[in-house]
């Protein structure tokens, strides 16, 4: 095993991580994670600018947002992000 205190985070990171535009519905979020079998993915402006990380768990808890009846929408992955969704 690796050992934390000498492991650069270079070492052990995804070097070319999946990303989702701000812009992107809770629903197509979730297909993602879900295609990719990871748990987070970074969010990025239109720029490529990172926004914040949104997790599987947010979005589980937009998408139920979305259904009928729930009297909410989080239709945008920004309004469930870490980081604010600025």
């Amino acid at each position: 095993g690796l050992d934390p205190r000498d492991t650069k985070v270079g070492a052990v990171m995804t070097p070319d991580p999946h990303t989702l535009p701000v812009s992107a519905s809770v629903l197509d979020a979730l297909s993602q994670l879900e295609g990719s079998g990871y748990r987070n993915v970074p969010v990025v402006r239109q720029s490529g600018e990172p926004v914040g990380v949104l997790d599987i768990l947010a979005l589980i808890r937009g998408a139920l947002h979305q259904m009928p009846g729930t009297g909410s929408d989080a239709s945008e992955t920004g309004s469930v992000i870490n980081g604010g969704g600025r």
